[in-house]
């Protein structure tokens, strides 16, 4: 009976050896400007591994210390697309191909600036770097502009640079007073492009709601002074 079970045992863990395989990505969508973290998962990936989506090459492909015992999953970020829609997911190592069929869905951007992310966000000191995360942000042509929330002070501004094409910015927090700024982006003609009310103060004053019924973009603030 016993050698009946061990033979059973090992019966099944042929059955269900590991091999190689491409399995999930997560998350499982992001912008068409790319720059999106994601984690693919599947077993039996090698030191030599590298991947696509829609045939572009993911980028900062970085796997876990202890990838020797646990070949199981890396992180990577996604690459730009030309189009929105579903495209495969294909992870090559060691010389073997693993395809996660229409896996990753990209969307298309606003025609405005959208901004998603902010770090960080309180405890700013004068000088520091903050990261702003989103889509079509053009750092070669916006600016972005802190602005008194109490109206007390002039709004200052900041000129952006780029940090993975248009996805994500950074900007050297400019001198200011503790406090906390509402943050907007400007185009080139100084004109307010983010948010897409062009307005926090009509939006926020009047009521959560616009006239058309839709919400108000929530406001991007950025406290200076305090703990983070």
């Amino acid at each position: 009976m016993r050698h009946w079970y061990l033979g059973a045992l090992l019966l099944i863990a042929g059955c269900n050896s590991a091999g190689y395989r491409a399995v999930t990505i997560r998350p499982t969508s992001g912008w068409v400007d790319g720059c999106t973290s994601v984690k693919i998962s599947g077993h039996g990936f090698g030191d030599a591994v590298s991947a696509t989506i829609g045939g572009n090459i993911v980028t900062d492909i970085t796997r876990p210390d202890n990838a020797d015992d646990q070949p199981f999953f890396f992180f990577a970020n996604t690459p730009a697309a030309s189009d929105a829609g579903a495209q495969d997911v294909t992870v090559t190592s060691d010389g073997s191909v693993s395809t996660i069929p229409m896996a990753f869905y990209y969307v298309a951007c606003p025609a405005s600036p959208q901004i998603d992310s902010m770090s960080p966000d309180s405890g700013v000191a004068n000088g520091d770097t903050i990261s702003l995360g989103g889509c079509n942000i053009d750092a070669s042509g916006m600016t972005v502009q802190l602005v008194d929330e109490t109206l007390a002070l002039a709004s200052v501004t900041a000129s952006l640079t780029s940090d993975c094409g248009t996805a994500f910015a950074s900007f050297t927090a400019p001198d200011l007073p503790d406090g906390k700024y509402l943050v907007q982006i400007l185009d080139s003609n100084d004109n307010v492009v983010f948010p897409a009310t062009g307005d926090y103060f009509t939006c926020l004053a009047a009521h959560p709601l616009d006239s058309s019924g839709a919400a108000c973009d929530a406001p991007l603030e950025i406290t200076y002074g305090g703990a983070r």
